[in-house]
């Protein structure tokens, strides 16, 4: 699935993967990737805003999603690292 353009939630949260996977952190709770984005951001994204943008990510295959009892872990694809180091400083 090919989306047209990427919200700026969307390309906050594969930059925060891939900063974290360069650091050696292979997966994040959303919840902490929620307020890293938050902060980068400088407003409060919902949390049911926020998981939308990871379902997304999800299906055009640049993250990947797992639940664990009550958490949802994200960790960044090799498609969605590579999209993301176009947007690393």
């Amino acid at each position: 699935m090919k989306r047209a353009r990427m919200s700026q939630v969307q390309k906050e949260v594969l930059r925060c993967l891939a900063k974290a996977f360069i650091k050696g952190v292979k997966e994040g709770k959303s919840t902490v990737i929620n307020l890293a984005v938050n902060q980068v951001l400088g407003r409060d994204i919902h949390p049911n805003n926020f998981r939308v943008s990871c379902k997304a990510l999800e299906e055009c295959g640049l993250v990947m999603r797992k639940k664990v009892d009550l958490d949802w872990y994200i960790n960044i694809t090799p498609e969605g690292f590579d999209k993301a180091l176009t947007w690393l400083d």
